[in-house]
Order: structure tokens, then sequence, then C-alpha cells
């Protein structure tokens, strides 16, 4: 029969498995929440676009819109945009700013 100090030793290690399941658990829960959120929100700006491009008179907006924000040249060709201008240089103050 195992003595007491055993018993407890015992139910300590047991307990200290548990908490490391539960920790374990609620990391990949986390995960899990993370995922979906990031997934939502792509579907969110998937929706969102769809709808700006289909509803008349908005289009050119947004194309305009896309036209000033899109500076990477893979991303403009996927709208077939011309290239971007080149950006001025970092601490170039022609612009007045």
């Amino acid at each position: 029969m195992a003595t007491l100090a055993d018993r407890i030793k015992a139910a300590e290690q047991k307990l200290t498995k548990m908490r490391e399941q539960k920790r374990a658990a609620d990391a990949l829960q986390e995960a899990r929440n993370r995922k979906k959120e990031r997934s939502d929100e792509t579907r969110r700006k998937i929706l969102a676009g769809a709808a700006a491009l289909a509803e008349p008179g908005l289009n050119d907006l947004v194309l305009e819109a896309l036209t000033r924000r899109l500076t990477r040249a893979d991303d403009r060709a996927l709208f077939n945009l011309p290239a971007a201008p080149p950006r001025p240089a970092q601490g170039d103050k022609s612009n007045g700013y």
C-alpha cells in the first residue's frame, strides 16, 4: 500500500500533467480563433470589394482609389493599372512637406 506522501506526490504529478494539457488545449484553441479571425477578415474584404466593384458608379471610385493606393507592380497588374510613378526619396522636400 502506498503511503500518504506517495499518494500526494502522485496526485501532484497528475495535476501538473493536467495543467500542461489544459495550457496546450488553450493554446490550440487560441490559434484556431486567430486563424478564424484572419479568415473572416479576408472574406469581409473580398465581399466588400466585390460589392463595391459591382455597384454602378462606385467602380470608377474604387479604381481611382486603387490607382492611388497600390504601389507594388504585381498588385497593380491584377487590376490592369499602369506602373506606379516613382516615389520621391525619403528626405526629398521638393513636394513642400
